[in-house]
């Protein structure tokens, strides 16, 4: 790796390692203690972060360099967060992280340290990380869950028996077989079949960080990762990750996601592994992750003379949120369409948002998948009320919470009723011809008891328009009062068939085909918000737009909305 990087040959590279070894001169040059603070969440996530960026990045800049500065640093935040009165094994995570952080200094400086230290990090593995790790009765269940924290606490876990096995070799062995065993059925459930991440683009980056940190250490270790990377739909999901971001500079958002589109320097890994240098083609490469030392790794791997821009325009899966991805092209002022079915009971991150959908064109998002309050905030909102955020059953105060629930989503609300919280939309078929992109949804399981049958059909047309054409069939013996909603951060124009959308000189049209719909304009809140979540309403940065439609009981409809340029 070092002969890489040294050789200049590759720019990305080079790019990636003077961007980590800038990281390693700050952390020198601020030289502050880390210190035991949890969030206003009482988490010490941040803080366990932080300890890993700098110990991973000072580390790796030693063992580069050989400057003691980097020795000095690392050695520091060791000292610092083992002093810790605990890693707050409450929330599991915050150990995982602090333990990840701690093994790579141990491991990688060991002959450098002094002795207190050395004897330091041993003490807080043991008692913070295998003791609470082998704890029945409290954590143990932890490691099995089925979402990124069964990836972040295994690897964890892992690196860190591998780390410490000469201290601990017959509890390290057996630790490390639980962890892989764990894991294995973890990442099944979460990749299979088809790579779409339940938890969005935002979570795949941390949880596959660590599913690969934990691959890499396993072959390096034991010569084999024993089959972790051959799990069903594992290498299929870098091709969800690089769909995820839409062509206007956002990210496809749904579930508890950021908009933002973040570097997936994780892909460099799918790159080597599997022969892909094309998924790097849109990376930037200026690196600012706290695993930044794997990354750089496999890059020095690939020739960057392979890397090459990709030519799918389609992506479509299975799974516990199916979905489909559609562009005409990769450049900014290409159409981009990120469409999903899901469920809101199939991961701890999902919303009342079977439908949803967001759409760029032009440079621009026109359709928008609203972004949720802090996790902070809306921990501290509810607190108030003695409730919780991570309830999600039917009476839950999830979803009233703004932009959980499917009023401020681009789907429909059926006689003002939430959508139901057990229903699962279905992937229906898959278009996929003649400039044709998209896919169509059974989304009945959302509305048992206000509608027979709901089906949604998206697709860009010729790299010109969207259409998305709804389905509804009304009960024999109940009328469906159908709300469509439309976020968006344009400005607004009604007119007869529909409203003008622009941003400044560009302008679209979203036009219904239906001549007895109402237009509606205004974000709409469930019944009986508390007044502690009131504020995340009035503080939306969006405008809702839409129509309304009543479908007689015993009667069908198609309504077909068109989005197009003007």
């Amino acid at each position: 790796m070092k002969k890489a990087v040294l050789s200049g040959k590759s720019k990305p590279l080079s790019i990636m390692h003077s961007t980590y070894m800038a990281m390693a001169e700050e952390c020198v040059r601020k030289d502050k203690p880390i210190e035991y603070k949890p969030n206003e969440s009482g988490k010490l996530l941040p803080v366990s972060r932080e300890a890993l960026r700098q110990i991973g990045c000072c580390a790796y800049a030693y063992r580069f360099t050989k400057d003691p500065k980097y020795l000095w640093r690392a050695e520091s935040v060791l000292n610092d967060v083992c002093d810790f009165p605990t890693w707050h094994p409450a929330h599991y995570l915050d150990v995982a992280e602090m333990a990840t952080a701690v093994s790579i200094g141990y491991d990688w400086l060991y002959y450098k340290l002094d002795k207190e230290t050395i004897a330091k990090c041993e003490r807080a593995i043991a008692d913070y990380l295998f003791d609470t790790a082998d704890d029945e009765s409290g954590y143990l269940e932890k490691f099995h869950m089925k979402n990124n924290w069964g990836q972040v606490l295994n690897a964890g876990l892992v690196v860190s028996c591998i780390a410490f096995h000469e201290l601990f070799p017959d509890r390290a062995e057996r630790l490390m077989d639980r962890a892989i065993a764990a894991n294995a059925k973890v990442a099944d459930f979460i990749y299979s079949p088809d790579g779409i991440y339940p938890e969005g683009h935002m979570y795949w980056i941390y949880g596959t960080s660590y599913q690969i940190m934990m691959i890499c250490a396993l072959n390096h270790y034991r010569g084999t990762d024993n089959g972790l990377s051959d799990c069903k739909g594992f290498a299929k999901s870098a091709w969800y990750e690089v769909f995820t971001s839409g062509n206007s500079g956002k990210a496809y958002n749904y579930s508890d996601a950021s908009v933002a589109i973040k570097r997936h320097p994780q892909l460099w890994f799918f790159a080597d592994k599997f022969g892909w240098p094309g998924i790097v083609y849109n990376e930037d490469h200026h690196l600012d992750d706290r695993l930044g030392f794997l990354w750089i790794y496999y890059a020095s791997k690939v020739s960057p003379k392979e890397i090459k821009a990709p030519q799918e325009l389609l992506f479509s899966g299975l799974g516990s949120q199916p979905l489909v991805m559609a562009r005409s092209g990769w450049s900014s002022n290409d159409l981009y369409l990120g469409i999903k079915a899901g469920g809101a009971m199939k991961n701890g991150h999902a919303h009342l948002d079977g439908g949803s959908f967001v759409f760029d064109a032009y440079g621009k998002r026109w359709i928008e998948d609203p972004a949720i309050p802090t996790y902070a905030k809306s921990e501290k909102a509810l607190r108030t009320l003695g409730e919780s955020l991570w309830h999600r059953d039917s009476a839950s105060i999830r979803w009233k919470v703004y932009a959980y629930n499917n009023r401020q989503h681009s789907t429909m609300t059926i006689n003002g009723a939430n959508q139901h919280v057990d229903g699962c939309g279905e992937l229906l078929h898959v278009l996929d011809s003649a400039g044709t992109y998209g896919g169509a949804f059974d989304l009945s399981s959302f509305y048992p008891g206000e509608a027979l049958y709901v089906s949604r059909e998206a697709f860009i047309d010729s790299g010109e328009c969207l259409h998305i054409i709804d389905s509804i069939s009304a009960l024999p013996d109940k009328d469906a009062s159908v709300k469509w909603v439309f976020p968006t951060a344009a400005e607004t124009e009604r007119v007869a068939d529909g409203f003008i959308l622009s941003f400044g000189n560009k302008r679209m049209k979203l036009q219904v085909d239906n001549p007895f719909v109402l237009l509606e304009e205004g974000l709409e809140k469930p019944d009986d918000v508390p007044d502690c979540l009131l504020p995340f309403y009035a503080s939306s940065p969006l405008r809702f737009i839409g129509f309304r439609l009543t479908v007689p009981a015993g009667s069908s409809v198609s309504v077909k909305t068109t989005i197009q340029k003007i």
